[in-house]
């Protein structure tokens, strides 16, 4: 469970768990599920995303490790966790793969590269979880599964998707030293009328240790397999 905007205790379901899914799977490509390998801080990850701070920043082990903690913690009814800047920041990680999906999908159709059974792949799965959230008046307002428009599609996954999630941008690194490059007493201020939990920067991803990856790995395989099967 997740304390999230839309939601005291908010499990996902529907369109938006399963566009969730396949973000998570694209975020961490078949290159970190597969086998008992090891996760080196030099190893390369998803290379094409333009991922924020303070995701990027963090070593792959921390990413493997913080994707499938967000991921139980979102898609199960377990505990629900402290919103921190390094896992909401994770979370939002998980769109901007999901976008950057859209935008290659929109690429390879405008290219004649397309597959015609993923033509709309992405686009498709994302539009469906939109008219299951948000709530508008007209249907012209809902963005249209074949729309080729870059920046319509990044608002509505990082901002309208992710929104129903993340509270708001908080955890952004820009944002972040608008708080934490202040004064202890202007900084304090700034927390409480933004209402940042006063440990909210200060708690970093847990030092992520052997076993625990193994766990993470478990858990990822286990979800795709019971989700794909043979299909992933």
């Amino acid at each position: 469970m997740w304390h999230a905007s839309t939601d005291k205790k908010l499990v996902l379901s529907g369109k938006l768990k399963e566009l969730f899914l396949e973000g998570v799977y694209e975020a961490l490509n078949d290159w970190f599920l597969e086998g008992d390998i090891a996760i080196e801080d030099d190893e390369d990850g998803l290379s094409y995303v333009q991922y924020s701070q303070p995701y990027e920043g963090l070593s792959n082990r921390e990413k493997l490790w913080g994707v499938a903690e967000v991921t139980r913690c979102l898609a199960t009814k377990c505990r629900t966790p402290p919103l921190l800047q390094w896992n909401e920041s994770v979370v939002y990680a998980v769109f901007e793969t999901i976008a950057a999906e859209i935008s290659v999908e929109i690429d390879n159709e405008r290219h004649g590269e397309a597959e015609e059974e993923y033509r709309f792949h992405w686009r498709k799965l994302a539009s469906e979880a939109q008219r299951e959230l948000i709530e508008y008046d007209e249907p012209e307002e809902y963005i249209d599964p074949k729309s080729d428009d870059h920046k319509e599609w990044e608002r509505v996954v990082t901002e309208e998707l992710a929104g129903t999630i993340l509270w708001d941008d908080d955890f952004l690194e820009c944002n972040a030293k608008i708080v934490c490059d202040n004064s202890p007493e202007r900084a304090e201020m700034l927390k409480y009328l933004g209402g940042i939990p006063d440990d909210y920067y200060s708690t970093p991803v847990p030092h992520v240790t052997d076993e625990m990856l193994r766990k993470a790995k478990r858990f990822l395989k286990k979800t795709f397999n019971e989700l794909y099967g043979s299909r992933k």
